[in-house]
């Protein structure tokens, strides 16, 4: 009868001897790695690699890349902004920071002094991403796009007392200060040509012409918008009309690097509804007052009135 030492001698010794040198092999390796300044990347091939369902490919490529650089809009509060102490702020930081998390890769900011100058850099190929944009035909061309972060709508801003009863359509012949590179600035001079257009480097510049009467009115999101009214004690100004266009920020890609494209895709999809909530609220500010002498919202409530005083005639009559 062989024992059960014999039986593994003679049987198992091969496979023993062949963890054995795994065993060794990984215990050399992970502080060689570290000493060579090389990432551990395992991490990409259990919980990471499973969340974001990354293939092979995929993973090395993360394994091989040290960090993401990016461009952002220094002005684009809350989505995106540099602060005072030149950190990258808003929405879009808070959005990488996850995405960092997730594929184990540090992103780091080249310093731009306006949209413009990012917009260039990533054309010219000279950063890996921009974080929060809105996909246009002509940034199309040089980036790639994940799908939307979330989606907001635009709105016109003026002065109290000038609301656009037949919306973009009433701006004709009137000047509208735009940001210049902005998604709406491609929008209005394409759909609306006969919009006088005066450009500017930031909303908060757009805003003041507006409130200094140098320009009708401007065009933003709301929640932009109240941030910078409130910010600036701008208290002239107003939602005059509502659009049809929409607010669908997401990250931009360059062009040529379709991996990181993919990756990028992957990451976002996997950022849950209760992630992009707590971003929201903790960006969110007051909202807008919308223009009080909109024709339409005094039918609205005439109507109103007139329902509720018939429920109430009706059930006085029952009673």
């Amino acid at each position: 009868m062989i024992g059960t030492s014999g039986y593994i001698r003679n049987h198992h010794w091969p496979l023993l001897l062949l963890t054995a040198w795994f065993m060794a092999f990984a215990a050399y390796s992970t502080p060689a790695m570290a000493q060579n300044g090389k990432k551990d990347v395992t991490h990409l091939f259990s919980q990471t690699g499973l969340l974001l369902g990354l293939t092979t490919e995929e993973k090395l490529y993360l394994g091989n890349k040290n960090e993401v650089t990016f461009a952002c809009d220094p002005s684009w509060a809350p989505f995106e902004f540099v602060d005072n102490e030149e950190r990258y702020s808003g929405m879009g930081a808070d959005y990488l920071k996850l995405i960092s998390q997730r594929i184990g890769i540090p992103f780091r900011r080249i310093p731009t002094k306006n949209w413009t100058e990012s917009l260039k850099l990533a054309r010219d190929g000279k950063c890996d991403v921009l974080p929060i944009l809105n996909k246009t035909p002509e940034r199309s061309q040089y980036l790639l796009f994940t799908s939307p972060y979330f989606t907001s709508s635009y709105v016109v801003i003026g002065k109290g007392g000038q609301w656009l009863s037949n919306g973009m359509s009433d701006m004709r012949g009137k000047t509208m200060a735009l940001v210049r590179g902005y998604k709406m600035d491609e929008d209005i001079r394409r759909d609306f040509p006969s919009i006088k257009v005066k450009h500017v480097d930031t909303m908060e510049q757009a805003l003041f012409m507006v409130s200094e009467g140098n320009a009708y009115a401007t065009i933003s999101t709301t929640l932009e918008s109240a941030h910078l009214i409130r910010k600036n004690q701008l208290k002239d100004l107003r939602v005059i009309a509502h659009t049809e266009f929409f607010n669908e920020p997401r990250m931009g890609i360059r062009k040529d690097d379709h991996i990181l494209a993919t990756i990028m895709r992957k990451a976002i999809r996997s950022i849950t509804n209760t992630e992009k909530e707590v971003i929201s609220s903790k960006w969110v500010a007051e909202d807008l007052q919308v223009e009080s002498n909109n024709p339409l919202v005094i039918r609205l409530v005439l109507v109103l009135l007139v329902c509720l005083t018939g429920v109430y005639l009706a059930y006085k009559k029952l009673r």
